[in-house]
């Protein structure tokens, strides 16, 4: 919904970082739930969490997300 939007951004906005990976894990559950664990919303929250981490100071979370978002984003070869 747009509220939750609009507070996921306020929430950065103000440095409540644990507010944010709240949100974006649940995201990411509620995503694989309906889409899988390869669908792109996945990806893109992964890529946003990571992201968050980063701002956060937790550079070995990032950095093993960052990875598996490359890694999912990787288009698969059937040769």
């Amino acid at each position: 919904s747009n509220y939750s939007i609009i507070r996921h951004w306020f929430d950065l906005f103000l440095g409540k970082y644990d507010k944010v990976e709240e949100y974006y894990k649940r995201a990411i559950d509620i995503y694989i739930k309906h889409w899988g664990a390869h669908d792109s919303n996945v990806i893109k929250t992964r890529n946003n969490l990571a992201s968050a981490y980063i701002r956060e100071g937790k550079f070995r979370l990032a950095l093993q997300l960052y990875q598996q978002v490359l890694s999912e984003s990787q288009p698969i070869s059937n040769e």
